[in-house]
C-alpha cells in the first residue's frame, strides 16, 4: 500500500475526467483468443494443461465477473465481465503477472496468495477494503471475493480462480444514508441558528469519510428597495472548532456555542483564504470574471456541469458568487481536491431567504460522480430543515423575551398610572362628600352631586383593582391572614345583597349553619379585603346576569386527603355560559359575550383577580354551568394556617391584646368595597322599573313640517304628497309647538338619565336599557321615533346589532340612529359609520354638540324622506311604462294597444276622460279618436268621432265670445240633444263656420287675441288683468317654431265640443319621425290645475306610445319586406330552374350540331368549307361551355353536386391542365410556370379530379385574359391536415391519411378593383363592363369555383392590387392512399419506374446548366431538376453564366456541363445565339443546347432560326415544359439532333374532357393574326392595308404565318376579281394614345364597295366575313369603335381629291364593345366631314329589345340587325343600302 502512495495522484477528481474510457471497447474473449501466450511463462496455448483451457473457457463464458492467476507469477486471464474492475488497466492487464496490474494492493493480497497456494484451499472475504489505482486516481474501493485454487493433473495448485463482486457503491449508500439519519436525529432541537450549525458541522465531523470537512457561514440580510439583499456572511462553525461551550439542556439536545477566548478553529493550509466576516456587498474582480465569463469554468464529464479546475485562479472562498446566483459551485484547492459550496435557504414570511454558505470537502478517494452530488444535495436539505427548526426556535425565544419586557412594562405602567389616578380620586372624593352633606335634599342639584359621586367611586373601584392585581402580578401583594369565624363573616357579606335580590325579584338563599365554625376541627385564616372582594365579586356577578329564579349562597366543609376543606358555593339560575367558554373564565381580560345582562360594564379581570385571590390562601376554583339553567362557582381553601406564610398571620388573640395594630386599619376597606358593588346593583335596580305609559305621548304622532302637516304611518314614510311643500327652512326644530321623539339606548342608568333630561328640554325621549329593549319600544310606539340615540357596548344586544335589525325593517329603516361610544379614534368611527350609523359621538362629548347633532340629523331625514317618496313616486311611473310597454308589445293590433295604453293611465292619474287621437285619418285632414276612457262609466264612448286640434282650435274653444255664440247656435239648432245621433256632423260643420267667423271678426278683438296668445308663447304677458279674464282664458302652449308643431297644450278653459262641456285640457303630441302623429288628451273639471310632474308623466306616455305606433310601423315594414324577400327567393329559385332546364334543353340540339361536326373530319373538304366547319366546331364548344357552366351554377345553388372522390395522379393532373394553356400563354408571350417540387406531392390522391381541373382551368382562363405581359405562376403544395392522423374510409376502402393541397396562383395582371374585390365569387358578377366585354365569359367561372371548394370543405380567396397583379389561392381536401402514402422517390431511376420513363443511368445528362432571366422561371427549373441530375446551376443573363463555365474549365480542364437551357425571347434571340457559340467553343461540340420558345408561331419560327444559326446538338422546346418533357430531354440525346420543334406531349384529353374553355385558342389565335398586333413601334406611324383574303397562306386555315412580315411599300396585288391594284399606304394623322387603335390591322381597299367589319368577338367576326365573301363583298375589320373610326379617319388622310366618295361603302357595326361601344363609334362617325359622315351604318347585336332598337337609330345608325345573322339577312340589307352591284 506504502509504495502504491508514492504514485497516488491526489489531483483531484473532476481534472481526470477527461482521461478516456477505453476499456470497454476491446472483448476479453477476443483478446485472449488473440493474445501471444508463447510471450509469457504460460506459454502457447496449444500446450496449456486441460484444466487450465477448460478453466479459461469456463471464465471466458461465464457472466459473472471472473479472474484466473496461473503460474508461479500469477499471470491474469479475464472475461469480459472484469473489465469494469480493471477499467483503464485493460487490455494491458491481459497476460501480466498480477504483481504488475494489482501492484497497490498486492502486499495486502499475497498472503492470501501463498495460502491458497500452499494449503488447495479457498478463501471468501466479504466487503473487503482496497485502494485502486485504477481510474487516474487512488479509488476507495470495496469487494467480496473468493480465492479458489487450480489443480493442474498431477493434483498441485497451479493458480487460483477468483470471483468477484464489486460492493462499493451498496457500501457507500448505507454509509451515506447513516450519515444522513444521523444529521436528522441531531439537529432538528437546536434552540438557534448558531446551535444548528454547531449541530451540523460536530455531526459530520464524526461522519467525515464522505464529507472531509464543512464550513458554514450566517448570511445577515438587509432591505434595499423593498427586498432583501445578503450583507455579510459570518463563519460560525466548521469541523475544524475545537474546545466548544457544551451546555447540557432536559430535553437532551446539547448548547453549543463558540467562545472566543477559548474555543479554537485550526484551519489546514491547503484551504482556501477564510475569512471570519466577508463583506458580500463588495464583490471581487474574480468573482465578476466567474458571473460574466463562462471560459473559467470546465465541464465534467461524470456530472455534467461546470466547476472551476485551476487551483490558483481563486485567492478566497467565492461566497459572493453563490450569494448573487443562487446556485453551487465546485472548485479545486490548492493540493488538488475539490469543495463544493451550496446556498443554504430558509421561508421567512412565504418568500425564501439566503440563511447560510455550506463549503463542503469531497472525498478524494471518491470521483465527484452524480450520486455523490445527489448525497450532497441531500445534506443540504438536512442543514436547510436543521436551520429551519433553529431560527424559529430563536424567533420564538425572542419573541417571549418581547412578551416579557412588555408584560413587566405594562405592570409598571398600572401601578403607576393606578397611583397617579387615586391622587385626583381622592380630590374629588372629599369635597364632593362635604358639598352632598350640606346640600338639601330638594335641591337639583342633589341629583347630579349623587350622579357624580357614585361614577367617583366607581372610578376608584376600578383603579384599586388595577393597582391589586399589578401588585399580584410583580409579587409585591402582601397579605394578612385573620383568624375568623369564616361562617359569621360570609353570612355578613352575602346579607348585603338582600335589598338588591328584592327589588330584582329574585329569591336569594343563604345556606350557612348556625354552628357552621364549631364544625370545623381547625381555625380558618383569611386575608379580609381578598375574601370580601371574592364573596362581592361572586355574588355580583349571580346577580347581574340572573333575571329570574334564584341565587344561593352556601358554605360546607370537606374532607380530602387528611385536609380539611371549607367549600363555598355561588350558584344562579341565569343565563348560562357556553360549554366552550368555561377554560377561557379565569383568563385576565377575557370577557363573555352574554346574550343577557343588566350591564355590559366591566374589565375582564374579576374572575382572574378571584382566581388569583383564592390561590393565596392555598385553595381553587371552578366554575359549572348550562345555557339557560344556571351557573354554580365553587372556591375552596383549607382550614389551618400551615399552608399561610407565617409571618403574615393574625390571631384573635393577638388582637384582643392589641398586636398587630398596623394591620388592623383594613377592616375601614370592608364598607368602601360594599358600597362601591351595591351602588353598581342600584342601577340595576332603577333599570328593572316598570315602564311608563306611552299612552301619554300619542299626540305627538301628529307633526307639522314647515307648515304642511303630515301623518307617519307604521312604515316611517310621510303618506301625503310633499309636492306641494314649501322648502325646510333652516332650524324646523321645535315647529309650531310640537317636540320630535327621540328613543335613547344606553345600559348606564347615570348615562341614560342624563342623556334623558338633556334631552327632555327639546324633545319627546323614550328610553331603554339595551336593544333588545329598544326594539320592543319601537314596537310599541304607534308611530316611529324620529331619530335612535344608542351606546355601543351593551347587553343582550349591542348598537351595532340594534343598527342592523332597524335597517333591515322596512319600517324603520329610514330613521336617522346616532351611535355613542367611549372608544375614542378615527377606526372607531368609521366601523360605526360603515354599518349604516347616520352620525357617531365620541364620549365625553358636550351637551351643546349633542342637541345640534340631533337637530340636524332629525333636519336630515325629512330631506331623505322626502327624496325617497319622490324616488318611489318615479320607481311606480317606471314601472307603469314599463306594463304599457309590455303591453304594447305583445301583440300586432295598434288599436288594441291604444285602448289597454289608456285603460293603464287612467288607473294611475286622476282625470274626468283620457282619450287618443290620430291626425289625418279621414279625407278631410281631421284626426279621429283612436280610444278613450271616462271616469264615469255611464258617460257616452265618443271613440271613432273627429276632432280638429291645433292652435287656432284652441283659441277658439277658449274664448268666451266665441264659444257663446257656438253654443247659442247649437242651442237654437236643437245640436245638444244626447239623442241626436247626428249630431256630429252638424257640430263639425257649425265649427267650421266659426271658423270662417274668426275670420271676419272686429280687428281689435282679433289682435288682441294674436297679441295675448303670442304673450303665452314668448314670455308674460303686460295686458291687464280684467282684459284677459273678459276676452280669453289663461293658455299655456309648448310648440315649434311652426305653429302647428304643437308639443303640449294646457288650457284651464275650454270647450270640448265632443263632450259638449268646459273642461280643464291637458294635451300632449304624439311625436313619430318628428311629426304629429296625434295627441294624448285628458280632461278634468274646468279651471283645475295640472301638476309639472303630470305632465312629464303624460310626456313619458306619449313617448311609450310612439315607440308602440314605430314598433307596429316596423313590423308591418318588416312583414312586407319578409314577402318580399320570400317572393325574391322564389324567383331565384324559379329562374335556376328555368336556366337548367333552358341548359338541358340546349345541350339536345347542340349534340346534334357537335356530332354532326365531327362526322366532316375525314371527309374531303374545300379550304373554305374546312374553315366554316372549324369555326361552326369551335363555336358549339363555346356554346357548351356556358351551357355547362350555367348548369353547374344552377345545380350549385339547387346543392345537386356532389363530389365523386376516386385515385388518380396527381401531378400528372396538373401538367396536363396546364399544358391546355400553353399555346394561349405563348401568343401573349406570357411565361406561364409551374412552381411545384415533383418529390414534395404523393403520386396519387383520391378526391374528385374533374372539379379540380375544373377549378384549375377556370382560374388559370382568366389570369391569362386579363395578362398582357409578365409571368403567370402556379404553385402547388400539400400540407397536412388539422386535427386528424386517423385513415379515412372511401367506399368501404381505407384510403390512408387526409391532407390538404394548396393551390396558389399569382399573375401580373390588370388587377382587381378594390370595390369589386367583395363581390367576386357571387354568380353573374364581372368588374370593368369594357374588360370583360374584350374577354368574354359569363360571370360563373369564380362563383363555380367558390361552390366546389366549400363542398369540399376548403376555402378560398384572393389578394389583389390594381395594375399590379392578383393571386387567388384554395385549398382542396384529398385523401392519400395507403399504398401510396410514400412521397415521390428523390432518384430519377425510381421517378422513371414511377413515370414508365426508362432513363438508363448511362445514357442521360448529368449536369445542367440554367440561363433564363426571369427568376421564378429559373428557380422553378432548377426544382425539377434538381433531384434528377448529379449538378444543377442556373443564372440571370448570358454574360454571367458564359464567364461562370470559362471559370470552371480553366480550373477543372474539363467540361462542367452536358447540357445548357436558354430562355428565348425576340429581344435577347441574338444573345443566346452568341452565348450558346461561346459555350460550344468552351466546353466543346458536343455540348447540347436546348432553347425554350414560347407555344406560338412566332416562338416556333424564332426557335426553328436560332436552330439553323447555333447548329450541332440544338433542340427548340415550346414552354410551358412539364417535368415528363425534360425527362425526355435528359434520356434522350437524339432530340438534340433533330431540326423540328418539339412541342408539349398531347395528352389524352378524354379523361379530362368535362370542362371546356369558354373561348376556343385557335380562333383566338386567328383572331390577334387579323389585328397585326405584332406591328413594331417602328411602324406604328404607317400600315400596309391588304385584302384580308391573302391572310390564308398555310394549309391549316387556323394557323398563323408569323414569317410574313408587313413592311412599308407598295406592290402589285391581285384582287378577287384578278385585276392588278396597287397597295395604297395609310398615313395616320390623329394622335391616338389607344393600344388597340395603334395595332390597327393591314386591309387592301379597293374602289368597289367595300364593307368595314366592327365586331370584337373573333367567331362572329370570321362568319361574318365568310358571309360577306360569299356575297362577293371585300371587307376591313375593326374590333372596337375606336379602331373603327381610326380606319374612317385613315380614309380622309388617304384620299385625294378626284375621291367623290368613301372607299368604306357601308359599316356593320357591333354595338358592345370595349374602349368604344357601337353607340360611340356612330356618333363620332357621324360629326366627321362628309362623304364619311353619310356612310350607312347597320347595327349587329345579340339584344332584341325595342329599347336597344331605339337607341341605334338615336346614336345615327340606320338600320338594325339581331344576331345570329343569316346570310339571306344580311344581303337583303345591303341590297337595301348599296344597292343590286
Amino acid at each position: 500500500m506504502d509504495k502504491a502512495l508514492t504514485f497516488m495522484s491526489l489531483a483531484g477528481t473532476e481534472n481526470l475526467s477527461e482521461i478516456p474510457n477505453q476499456y470497454d471497447q476491446i472483448p476479453a474473449a477476443e483478446l485472449v483468443e488473440s493474445f501471444d501466450w508463447s510471450s509469457t511463462p504460460l506459454g502457447p496455448m496449444a500446450d496449456w494443461e486441460p484444466t487450465l483451457k477448460s478453466t479459461v473457457k469456463l471464465c471466458i463464458h461465464s457472466v459473472f465477473p471472473i479472474a484466473i492467476y496461473y503460474g508461479p507469477e500469477l499471470i491474469n486471464i479475464y472475461n469480459d465481465m472484469w473489465i469494469p474492475i480493471l477499467k483503464m488497466k485493460h487490455p494491458q492487464a491481459m497476460g501480466l503477472p498480477f504483481r504488475e496490474v494489482w501492484a497497490e494492493i498486492y502486499d495486502d493480497l499475497e498472503p492470501l496468495f501463498k495460502e491458497v497456494l500452499s494449503t488447495g484451499k479457498g478463501k471468501f472475504e466479504y466487503d473487503r477494503f482496497f485502494f485502486l489505482l485504477r481510474d487516474g486516481y487512488l479509488e476507495e474501493t470495496y469487494f467480496s471475493f473468493t480465492f479458489s485454487p487450480i489443480f493442474k493433473d498431477d493434483g498441485s495448485v497451479g493458480g487460483i480462480f477468483n470471483a468477484s463482486q464489486e460492493t462499493t457503491e451498496r457500501v457507500l449508500s448505507n454509509r451515506r444514508v447513516e450519515a444522513l439519519s444521523e444529521l436528522g436525529k441531531r439537529t432538528p432541537g437546536a434552540k438557534s441558528l448558531e446551535n444548528a450549525c454547531h449541530l451540523v458541522t460536530r455531526t459530520l465531523h464524526e461522519k467525515n469519510k464522505d464529507i472531509s470537512y464543512a464550513l458554514i457561514y450566517l448570511i445577515e440580510n438587509s432591505t434595499i428597495k423593498s427586498t432583501l439583499q445578503p450583507r455579510e456572511a459570518h463563519l460560525v462553525a466548521s469541523t475544524f472548532d475545537e474546545d466548544l461551550d457544551f451546555v447540557k439542556c432536559e430535553d437532551g439536545v446539547d448548547e453549543i456555542s463558540f467562545v472566543p477566548n477559548k474555543s479554537r478553529r485550526v484551519l489546514p493550509d491547503y484551504l482556501l483564504e477564510t475569512e471570519e466576516i466577508v463583506d458580500l456587498m463588495l464583490v471581487p474582480d474574480e468573482v465578476n470574471e466567474l458571473i460574466n465569463d463562462d471560459s473559467k469554468f470546465e465541464l465534467s464529464a461524470r456530472t455534467g456541469e461546470k466547476f472551476i479546475a485551476s487551483k490558483d485562479f481563486l485567492k478566497s472562498w467565492p461566497l459572493h458568487y453563490v450569494a448573487l446566483t443562487g446556485l453551487h459551485i465546485t472548485i479545486t484547492l490548492k493540493n488538488g481536491s475539490s469543495a463544493v459550496l451550496y446556498p443554504v435557504t430558509t421561508s421567512s414570511s412565504g418568500k425564501s431567504v439566503l440563511t447560510a454558505i455550506i463549503i463542503l470537502g469531497i472525498n478524494p478517494h471518491r470521483a465527484l460522480d452524480k450520486p455523490y452530488i445527489e448525497f450532497l444535495q441531500l445534506i443540504v436539505g438536512q442543514v436547510c430543515i436543521s436551520l429551519t427548526h433553529g431560527k424559529s426556535r430563536e424567533e420564538e425565544r425572542k419573541q417571549a423575551e418581547i412578551l416579557a419586557d412588555l408584560n413587566r412594562q405594562k405592570i409598571m405602567f398600572f401601578q403607576n398610572i393606578s397611583h397617579e389616578l387615586r391622587t385626583p380620586i381622592t380630590l374629588m372624593l372629599s369635597p364632593l362628600d362635604e358639598v352632598i352633606s350640606v346640600c338639601s335634599h330638594d335641591s337639583p342639584m342633589y341629583s347630579h352631586l349623587n350622579m357624580i359621586q357614585r361614577n367617583t367611586r366607581r372610578l376608584l373601584k376600578l383603579v384599586n383593582t388595577l393597582l391589586q392585581f399589578s401588585r399580584i402580578e410583580a409579587g409585591r401583594m402582601e397579605a394578612i391572614y385573620y383568624e375568623v369565624n369564616i361562617g359569621l363573616l360570609t353570612l355578613e357579606l352575602a346579607s348585603n345583597f338582600e335589598s338588591m335580590a328584592k327589588s330584582l325579584n329574585l329569591e336569594y338563599r343563604i345556606e350557612i349553619p348556625g354552628n357552621f365554625d364549631s364544625m370545623l376541627e381547625k381555625k380558618v385564616f383569611v386575608d379580609l379585603d381578598m375574601y370580601e372582594k371574592i364573596i362581592f365579586n361572586l355574588c355580583s356577578n349571580a346577580f347581574k346576569h340572573t333575571w329570574s329564579g334564584n341565587v344561593t349562597v352556601k358554605l360546607s366543609i370537606k374532607r380530602e386527603e387528611n385536609k380539611e376543606l371549607v367549600v363555598m358555593e355561588v350558584s344562579d339560575t341565569g343565563v348560562g355560559i357556553p360549554e366552550e367558554e368555561i377554560p377561557k373564565l379565569f383568563q385576565r381580560f377575557y370577557r363573555i359575550e352574554s346574550r343577557q345582562s343588566r350591564s355590559h360594564e366591566g374589565t375582564g379581570i374579576g374572575l382572574a383577580l378571584i382566581h388569583e385571590l383564592i390561590t393565596r390562601h392555598g385553595g381553587g376554583i371552578k366554575c359549572k354551568s348550562k345555557v339557560d339553567e344556571g351557573t354554580t362557582f365553587t372556591i375552596w381553601f383549607p382550614t389551618g394556617h400551615e399552608h399561610l406564610p407565617p409571618g403574615r398571620l393574625l390571631f384573635q388573640k393577638d388582637m384582643k391584646e392589641g398586636k398587630g395594630g398596623q394591620y388592623m386599619g383594613q377592616e375601614n376597606k370592608l364598607f368602601d368595597n360594599k358600597q362601591l358593588y351595591l351602588e353598581e346593583g342600584l342601577q340595576w335596580i332603577q333599570n328593572n322599573e316598570p315602564e311608563p305609559d306611552e299612552d301619554a305621548e300619542s299626540s305627538s304622532d301628529e307633526m307639522i313640517v314647515d307648515g304642511y302637516e303630515n301623518k307617519v304611518d307604521h312604515k316611517g314614510f310621510f303618506t301625503e304628497n310633499f309636492e306641494n311643500n314649501s322648502r325646510i327652512e333652516d332650524d324646523p326644530i321645535p315647529i309650531s309647538g310640537t317636540k320630535h321623539v327621540v328613543l335613547l339606548t344606553d345600559d348606564n342608568t347615570d348615562m341614560r338619565n342624563y342623556l334623558a333630561g338633556l334631552l327632555k328640554k327639546e324633545f319627546i325621549v323614550h328610553c331603554a336599557c339595551d336593544g333588545r329593549e329598544a326594539l320592543k319600544k319601537l314596537k310599541k310606539l304607534k308611530n316611529p321615533p324620529d331619530l335612535i340615540l344608542s351606546d355601543i357596548m351593551m347587553p343582550n344586544m349591542n348598537g351595532f346589532e340594534l343598527l342592523k335589525s332597524i335597517r333591515s325593517d322596512s319600517a324603520t329603516q329610514l330613521i336617522p340612529v346616532i351611535l355613542l361610544s367611549a372608544k375614542a379614534g378615527e377606526e372607531a368611527s368609521i366601523e360605526g359609520l360603515d354599518k349604516g350609523a347616520d352620525d357617531y359621538l365620541t364620549k365625553p362629548f358636550s351637551a351643546r354638540e349633542l342637541i345640534a347633532r340631533v337637530r340636524v340629523n332629525i333636519k336630515l331625514s325629512y330631506l331623505r324622506r322626502q327624496l325617497f317618496l319622490q324616488q318611489r313616486q318615479q320607481a311606480e311611473t317606471k314601472q307603469l311604462l314599463f306594463s304599457i310597454s309590455n303591453k304594447i308589445h305583445s301583440g300586432f293590433n295598434l288599436q288594441k294597444t291604444l285602448s289597454t295604453a289608456v285603460e293603464e293611465i287612467h288607473r294611475t292619474l286622476s282625470a274626468d276622460r283620457l282619450f287618443i287621437t290620430a291626425n289625418d285619418q279621414l279625407e278631410n285632414g281631421d284626426a279621429i279618436i283612436e280610444a278613450f276612457s271616462a271616469k264615469d262609466k255611464s258617460e257616452k264612448n265618443i271613440k271613432g268621432q273627429s276632432l280638429k286640434f291645433n292652435s287656432e282650435q284652441i283659441r277658439l274653444h277658449s274664448d268666451p265670445v266665441i264659444v257663446e255664440k257656438l253654443i247659442k247656435e247649437l242651442e237654437e239648432r236643437k245640436l245638444l240633444d244626447e239623442d241626436n245621433e247626428n249630431n256630429e256632423n252638424d257640430i263639425i260643420n257649425i265649427i267650421d263656420n266659426a271658423n270662417k267667423a274668426l275670420a271676419i271678426m272686429t280687428g281689435e278683438q282679433n289682435q288682441f287675441f294674436d297679441k295675448t296668445l303670442n304673450d303665452q308663447l314668448s314670455g308674460p304677458s303686460k295686458k291687464s288683468k280684467n282684459q284677459s279674464e273678459s276676452l280669453i282664458s289663461p293658455v299655456s302652449i309648448i310648440q315649434s317654431s311652426d305653429d302647428e308643431d304643437l308639443e303640449i297644450a294646457e288650457v284651464p278653459s275650454f270647450y270640448s265640443i265632443n263632450v259638449q262641456k268646459y273642461v280643464s285640457l291637458l294635451a300632449v303630441a304624439i311625436k313619430v319621425n318628428q311629426l304629429t302623429w296625434g295627441w294624448l288628451i285628458v280632461h278634468r273639471p274646468p279651471n283645475s290645475a295640472w301638476s309639472d310632474s303630470e305632465k312629464e308623466f303624460l310626456q313619458q306616455i306619449s313617448n311609450q306610445i310612439s315607440l308602440a305606433i314605430t314598433h307596429a310601423k316596423l313590423l308591418e315594414d318588416k312583414l312586407r319586406r319578409e314577402a318580399q324577400i320570400e317572393a325574391a327567393r322564389a324567383a331565384n329559385e324559379a329562374k335556376s330552374q328555368i336556366l337548367a332546364n333552358t341548359s338541358h334543353e340546349l345541350r339536345t340540339p347542340l349534340g346534334a350540331i357537335i356530332g354532326v361536326l365531327s362526322a366532316f373530319e375525314d371527309t374531303a373538304l374545300t379550304d373554305d368549307q374546312k374553315d366554316m366547319i372549324q369555326i361552326m366546331t369551335r363555336a358549339s364548344d363555346v356554346v357548351l361551355a356556358v351551357v355547362n357552366d350555367i348548369l353547374d351554377a344552377a345545380k350549385l345553388e339547387a346543392q345537386k353536386i356532389k363530389l365523386v372522390n376516386r385515385t388518380f395522379e396527381l401531378f400528372d393532373l396538373v401538367e396536363k391542365t396546364i399544358e391546355i394553356f400553353g399555346e394561349k400563354a405563348g401568343n401573349k408571350q406570357i411565361e406561364l410556370v409551374l412552381d411545384c417540387e415533383p418529390n414534395s406531392l404523393p403520386k396519387e390522391v383520391t378526391s374528385d379530379p374533374e372539379r379540380l381541373q375544373q377549378i384549375l382551368m377556370n382560374l388559370l382562363s382568366n389570369s391569362i385574359k386579363f395578362t398582357e405581359n409578365g409571368q403567370i405562376v402556379l404553385k402547388i403544395s400539400m400540407i397536412p391536415h388539422e386535427g386528424t392522423e386517423e385513415s379515412s374510409v372511401v367506399q368501404g376502402q381505407e384510403v390512408g391519411k387526409k391532407a390538404k393541397l394548396h393551390v396558389e396562383l399569382t399573375d401580373t395582371g390588370i388587377g382587381i378593383d378594390p370595390a369589386f374585390i367583395n363581390d367576386i365569387f357571387k354568380s353573374f358578377s364581372q368588374g370593368d363592363a369594357s374588360m370583360t366585354r374584350r374577354q368574354d365569359g359569363t360571370g360563373l367561372g369564380l362563383s363555380i369555383c367558390k361552390h366546389l371548394v366549400d363542398i369540399n370543405g376548403g376555402e378560398i380567396n384572393v389578394v389583389s392590387e390594381l395594375r399590379k397583379g392578383s393571386r387567388f389561392w384554395f385549398t382542396w381536401n384529398v385523401d392519400i392512399p395507403a399504398a401510396s402514402m410514400f412521397q415521390i422517390p428523390q432518384s430519377l431511376d425510381s421517378l422513371n419506374g414511377q413515370t414508365s420513363l426508362t432513363l438508363p443511368s448511362a445514357e442521360r445528362y448529368e449536369r445542367v446548366l440554367i440561363i433564363d432571366s426571369v427568376e421564378v422561371a429559373r428557380y422553378s427549373l432548377v426544382k425539377l431538376f434538381k433531384s434528377n441530375v448529379d449538378k444543377v446551376d442556373a443564372f440571370n443573363s448570358c454574360e454571367e453564366g458564359v464567364n461562370a463555365v470559362r471559370q470552371m474549365v480553366e480550373k477543372h480542364n474539363e467540361p462542367p456541363y452536358d447540357v445548357v437551357f436558354f430562355n428565348v425571347y425576340e429581344e435577347n434571340a441574338d444573345l443566346v445565339k452568341n452565348s450558346a457559340l461561346q459555350l460550344r467553343s468552351i466546353c466543346g461540340q458536343d455540348l447540347s443546347i436546348a432553347l425554350l420558345v414560347f407555344w406560338s408561331a412566332k416562338g416556333r419560327a424564332l426557335g426553328r432560326d436560332l436552330i439553323q444559326q447555333i447548329g450541332g446538338h440544338t433542340a427548340a422546346l415550346c414552354k410551358p415544359i412539364m417535368h415528363r418533357r425534360f425527362l425526355d430531354c435528359l434520356r434522350n440525346k437524339d432530340l438534340f439532333k433533330q431540326s423540328d420543334i418539339t412541342s408539349p406531349s398531347k395528352h389524352d384529353r378524354g379523361e379530362y374532357s368535362y370542362v371546356k374553355s369558354l373561348a376556343d385558342i385557335r380562333v383566338e389565335k386567328y383572331y390577334h393574326q387579323n389585328r397585326s398586333l405584332n406591328t413594331s413601334r417602328n411602324e406604328k406611324d404607317s400600315m400596309i392595308v391588304r385584302n384580308n383574303q391573302e391572310n390564308d397562306q398555310s394549309a391549316d386555315p387556323m394557323a398563323i404565318d408569323e414569317d410574313s412580315v408587313i413592311r412599308k411599300e407598295v406592290r402589285p396585288q391581285v384582287t378577287s376579281s384578278g385585276s392588278a391594284e396597287t397597295v395604297i399606304g395609310v398615313k395616320r394623322n390623329v394622335t391616338d394614345n389607344n393600344l388597340r387603335a395603334q395595332k390597327s390591322r393591314s386591309r387592301k381597299i379597293t374602289k368597289s364597295k367595300c364593307i368595314l367589319c366592327v365586331e370584337d368577338n373573333p367567331i362572329n367576326l370570321r362568319v361574318i366575313q365568310h358571309q360577306l365573301a360569299k356575297l362577293g363583298y371585300p371587307t376591313l375589320s375593326a374590333t372596337n369603335g375606336q379602331e373603327a373610326v381610326n380606319l374612317i379617319e385613315a380614309e380622309i388622310t388617304n384620299s385625294t381629291s378626284t375621291d367623290d366618295s368613301p372607299r368604306i361603302s357601308l359599316i356593320l357595326m357591333d354595338c358592345a364593345m370595349p374602349e368604344m361601344s357601337g353607340f360611340d363609334a356612330s356618333k363620332a362617325i357621324r360629326l366627321l366631314q362628309p362623304p364619311l359622315s353619310k356612310i350607312p351604318i347597320i347595327a349587329l347585336t345579340a339584344s332584341a329589345v325595342q329599347g336597344t332598337r331605339d337607341r341605334c337609330l338615336e346614336s345615327g345608325m340606320n338600320d338594325y340587325l339581331t344576331k345570329p345573322l343569316k346570310i339571306g339577312q344580311l344581303k337583303e340589307m345591303l341590297e337595301k343600302w348599296l344597292g343590286d352591284e
